[in-house]
């Protein structure tokens, strides 16, 4: 065997042809062993989900639950039914009474309209969302009726019905109310003229769980006049006599809107709330207010007390009488026979009419066995006047003559 040396140059080519061989053995195995990596790397992922393929993309998959209020295109509108993309799973649909209630609305829409509906049910069991349009645009209605009463914003209601407390209003598919006290003087008493009309009113009050909703009119007709009530406060005072219209009248008394003068010239008027209770409309006994007063009737009245806090005014129509009281402690002292009349029989004695407001009583153990009945004329003799107590003690006048004892 023949051995080359380091400096020949066969020797020195076949060291080079060693490299290369060597080079592309490893570059072989190189290819070789790369898809057995990739192939144990793919093994290793997850399978993809369908949460991980809408994340990836601009689609937005909402699951909707029973009450929620949610926003969607029209896609379509048959005669029975309105399909709505809602972003879930399946579209969502207005069917069968949903639909009646709300095809004065659906006549309005169109595919690709945007709209609100209200979840009715998420999932039924044929895997339909079920939605309701007239249920979410009445939520979204109380929401708006909230936020105008906080701001005290003004809101137009059309006239329904007229009932002894006031009237029955709508707005926008909900029901209120507008009590009789809440209608402005020029309106009072003509409340049947305002039905099938349109009102401007203000919210006083907005409840969605008690279905409560109740407006003023006075608050818009009458705002400049309410907003002097605080100058009107200042020039009113305790027995001051001051004219007003009868706002309501009810049981126990009788609702005033009182006009103050807030100048010399009498033109700016300030208006106040008052009453009348049944106990100050009259010295005589009042059973039915009704047969007296009316709504939009004017009268006249005097100021008992002032309620600066909640600006409201405690009135009374007996009092720009004299009190039948004073002058029956002058014009009758005690010892004065007088004439009456029976109003009651009662166990202990008998009541005697015998002024306006003035009844008197003649105790069981002054009859002395006399009977009387209502309705009866008598002549009594006064033994005592308490005006304090409002108290007349009587006896009845006998034509016998007194036992005189030796």
């Amino acid at each position: 065997m023949q051995f080359l040396e380091k400096g020949d140059y066969r020797y020195m080519a076949d060291t080079k042809k060693q490299q290369t061989a060597s080079e592309e053995v490893t570059k072989e195995a190189k290819q070789t062993e790369t898809p057995e990596v990739k192939e144990t790397k793919k093994s290793s992922e997850q399978p993809i989900t369908m949460e991980q393929l809408l994340s990836q993309s601009d689609y937005n998959l909402h699951i909707p639950s029973e009450g929620d209020i949610i926003t969607g295109t029209v896609i379509e509108i048959t005669k029975k039914m309105v399909l709505v993309d809602i972003g879930a799973k399946t579209e969502g649909l207005v069917l069968d009474r949903e639909f009646q209630a709300a095809s004065d609305m659906i006549s309005d829409l169109k595919p690709g309209d945007k709209v609100d509906a209200f979840v009715l049910d998420g999932d039924n069991a044929h895997g339909q969302i079920l939605l309701s349009l007239k249920r979410a645009a009445l939520d979204k209605k109380w929401d708006e009726l909230v936020k105008a009463q906080e701001s005290e914003e003004t809101v137009t209601v059309e006239g329904l019905d007229v009932n002894r407390g006031g009237m029955v209003v709508s707005i926008d598919g909900l029901r209120g109310f507008i009590p009789t006290s809440q209608f402005g003087r020029q309106v009072t008493g003509k409340l049947n003229s305002l039905v099938g009309k349109t009102l401007d009113v203000k919210v006083l009050e907005a409840d969605k769980d008690k279905n409560r909703l109740i407006f003023s009119e006075r608050l818009v007709s009458e705002a400049d006049e309410i907003a002097n009530s605080d100058a009107a406060l200042t020039n009113v005072s305790v027995n001051d006599v001051v004219k007003g219209t009868v706002t309501g009248v009810k049981p126990f008394g009788v609702f005033v809107a009182v006009e103050v003068p807030l100048d010399e010239s009498g033109e700016n008027l300030g208006v106040l709330e008052g009453m009348v209770h049944i106990s100050e409309v009259s010295w005589d006994k009042v059973d039915d207010l009704t047969a007296l007063f009316e709504k939009g009737q004017e009268i006249e009245t005097k100021v008992v007390s002032v309620d600066k806090e909640q600006k409201k005014l405690t009135l009374s129509t007996k009092r720009l009488q004299d009190d039948p009281w004073e002058q029956l402690s002058e014009e009758c002292p005690p010892g004065t026979t007088i004439s009456g009349e029976v109003t009651r029989v009662v166990p202990f004695g008998v009541f005697v009419s015998i002024a306006p407001g003035v009844d008197g009583l003649i105790h069981e153990s002054k009859l002395n066995g006399q009977s009387f009945a209502e309705g009866e004329s008598v002549s009594v003799v006064v033994d005592s006047i308490d005006t304090e107590q409002r108290r007349v003690s009587l006896s009845p006048t006998t034509d016998e003559l007194p036992v005189t004892y030796k």
